[in-house]
């Protein structure tokens, strides 16, 4: 299967690398952190690279062939958190599945990099966004969130990332 989606994990990388050499490194040199989690040397730059790569594939796994676009949306907070997944069909119909437990697991490392990066500066949501041809997009939330409000969030998401 990896010969399938070589092509596109090789691009996810890069992807991932160019995004992450411009945004958190250049957070991190401004903070003046070295921003270092995980494995022994490992910065947190490699840790979301590594994550991305995960994130993209465990989407590949989940998702059922022909789909063309991904919009995968975790909240979390220190204890709690959710992931949903929606996906453009070869179609062009919006659905949406059921996140493998993995995913949001890998939604959950991310969060814990970020917090133990900067306890301060961690992120409360996060869209992944995948295109079938490996180009993606992080959007980052930071704002509290209130769980009363679940449908408003969810409304104002959808009419935010899903194209109709």
């Amino acid at each position: 299967m990896f010969e399938r989606y070589g092509a596109l994990y090789a691009k996810i990388a890069s992807e991932v690398r160019h995004t992450l050499e411009r945004g958190l490194t250049k957070r991190s040199d401004r903070r003046g952190r070295e921003n270092r989690v995980g494995a022994v040397g490992e910065t947190l730059l490699e840790r979301y690279a590594a994550l991305y790569e995960e994130i993209a594939s465990e989407l590949q796994h989940a998702l059922e062939p022909g789909w063309t676009k991904t919009w995968a949306w975790s909240e979390m907070s220190e204890r709690d958190g959710s992931v949903v997944v929606y996906y453009l069909d070869g179609a062009q119909t919006i659905r949406w599945i059921t996140p493998p437990l993995t995913l949001y697991e890998r939604f959950r490392q991310l969060n814990n990099a970020a917090r133990n990066a900067d306890p301060n500066a961690v992120w409360t949501s996060v869209t992944f966004t995948l295109d079938a041809n490996g180009a993606f997009e992080v959007d980052f939330g930071y704002d509290p969130i209130p769980i009363e409000n679940e449908a408003e969030r969810r409304t104002a998401w959808k009419a935010r990332y899903l194209p109709y």
